[in-house]
């Protein structure tokens, strides 16, 4: 279906795009341009209607005489009423920058505005205090704040530049601030049985929020935002879909869309949530029950499954504050939004059945470098095997403690009991089979042998029968050798009888 068009748009045969005013008393300046795209039209198409209902149609205005306090505010308007609006949350942390630009800069004209009063402008600002309650002491603002303040000039300085505000760009000529990425630390992946167990010991809305985002990586907002609708009990996935924010002009909380299209998806939960869920529900009508009599019946049930004492809007930072709490009591070195590096870090490092592109999708981000930036290293993991590209499995493993023992790692036991030639690595494999046969293995025999090093293992080692579990046990490869390990360890010792016990007729 084609793209409805605006009005003052419209399509010429050629495929261009043209966009025309003729003046009236409404539009009391003309207008007519001609464009190669639609996007390019639309968007100039608004920045005129924002330009004229700020009276600023002017033949000054375009030499750059509006001071940067009116030009951020008319940047806001424009932002505020593109077709694209950002979130709430994304245009409140622009006017908290501009709000701090707009003391420093003022009211002075756009076009007087150099390079260097733009760098002096950020050298002083490094030895500006940084706002706090005295607990911690003198502090100056961060070079991370300083760049965030860079970023929202360059923003501003293009834009001017790009609708002909100003002639020359001043900001082409700064140099980017330096600054250290703010660093979250996330636990190993060994500990995430741990974490959950704690969580579970949560009173029951906080178990149920806490949960929703440690199986999902859903940011507060989000987890604000839930309706019971979004849930399918069948399927086991949420719809992620809206979001609790504070508008940045009332300071009211809304209920809004996510913080991008690309934020819009389903996630996928284990059974156990939806018992806590059940629970939650229970716990949530009594107090719906509550409220209800509380007010005589006045009381309007939000769709939101999360709600706060009053039964309004259960807020984000309240939510941040609560998960504060109980990650410093319960010893968990996780912020909220640490949840979600974390459940994206472990999907990405631990789950071989996803790819890049589809722990993307879980995250919700437009661009898979954004995903990649909530991923971090392992540090058990880079101990326990970096060294592996430079160990290569020989005979002299296997003789290692000795020449009337063999040490075979519990991969090999696995694979030759299972039948599961994707455990082990094949070369590796095959020296195994080799020397605990005490034959030479080739494309003819190989089955043969590993069906008689299997009974001979079995035979002479019974509690290896125990691995027959995983047979048709519904685990990935991953899975079984971790849980065999667990069981047996990551080798196991057998005496070196084969000439006596061990007899393969081919």
């Amino acid at each position: 279906m084609a793209k409805k068009l605006p009005p003052h748009v419209t399509k010429l045969d050629n495929g261009k795009y043209r966009v025309r005013y003729k003046k009236t008393s409404k539009y009391p300046y003309e207008f007519d341009k001609t464009f190669d795209t639609i996007e390019e039209a639309i968007n100039v198409n608004e920045e005129y209607l924002a330009k004229n209902k700020l009276n600023l149609l002017t033949e000054s205005s375009s030499k750059g005489n509006m001071s940067f306090t009116k030009f951020c505010d008319y940047y806001l308007d424009w932002l505020r009423n593109k077709s694209k609006r950002p979130s709430h949350n994304t245009i409140k942390g622009y006017i908290s920058k501009m709000n701090q630009l707009k003391i420093l800069l003022g009211n002075k004209k756009l076009n007087e505005i150099t390079t260097y009063d733009i760098e002096l402008l950020l050298s002083k600002e490094k030895n500006r205090p940084r706002y706090s309650n005295g607990s911690k002491g003198n502090l100056k603002i961060s070079n991370h704040t300083i760049h965030h303040e860079y970023t929202m000039l360059r923003i501003l300085f293009n834009k001017a530049f790009k609708w002909g505000f100003i002639d020359k760009n001043p900001i082409m000529g700064v140099e980017e601030p330096t600054f250290e990425e703010k660093k979250i630390i996330v636990p190993e992946y060994e500990e995430l049985d741990e974490i959950e167990s704690k969580i579970f010991t949560a009173p029951i809305r906080e178990r149920c929020q806490f949960l929703l985002a440690f199986y999902t990586g859903m940011r507060e907002e989000e987890v604000c935002g839930v309706h019971l609708e979004d849930f399918n009990f069948e399927e086991k996935y949420i719809l992620v879909s809206r979001a609790i924010v504070q508008n940045e002009l009332t300071k009211e909380y809304i209920e809004d869309r996510t913080k991008s299209q690309s934020s819009v998806r389903k996630l996928p939960l284990p059974n156990k949530f939806f018992e806590v869920l059940k629970e939650y529900l229970i716990y949530r009508r009594s107090i719906i029950d509550y409220l209800k009599l509380k007010t005589n019946g006045n009381y309007q049930e939000l769709p939101n499954i999360f709600l706060n004492k009053d039964g309004h809007f259960y807020r984000p930072h309240r939510l941040y504050e609560k998960w504060s709490k109980f990650a410093k009591e319960n010893n968990i070195n996780l912020t909220f939004h640490g949840l979600r590096h974390y459940y994206l870090t472990n999907q990405m490092n631990y789950n071989d059945d996803l790819s890049p592109r589809d722990v993307q999708e879980l995250a919700g981000h437009s661009n898979i470098n954004t995903t990649f930036k909530y991923v971090h290293p392992s540090k058990k993991r880079i101990q326990n095997n970096a060294t592996n590209l430079f160990s290569k499995f020989s005979k002299d493993d296997l003789y290692k403690n000795g020449n009337n023992c063999l040490t075979i790692p519990i991969a090999h036991i696995a694979s030759i009991i299972l039948g599961n030639s994707n455990l082990a690595k094949t070369n590796d494999l095959q020296i195994t089979l080799k020397e605990l046969s005490d034959k030479e293995i080739d494309f003819f025999n190989i089955s043969e042998i590993i069906e008689n090093c299997k009974n001979y293992l079995i035979t002479n080692y019974p509690s290896l029968n125990r691995i027959e579990k995983y047979k048709y046990a519904n685990f990935s490869d991953k899975e079984i050798i971790e849980n065999i390990s667990k069981e047996f360890g990551k080798e196991f010792i057998i005496e070196k009888n084969i000439q006596k016990d061990f007899d393969i007729s081919i």
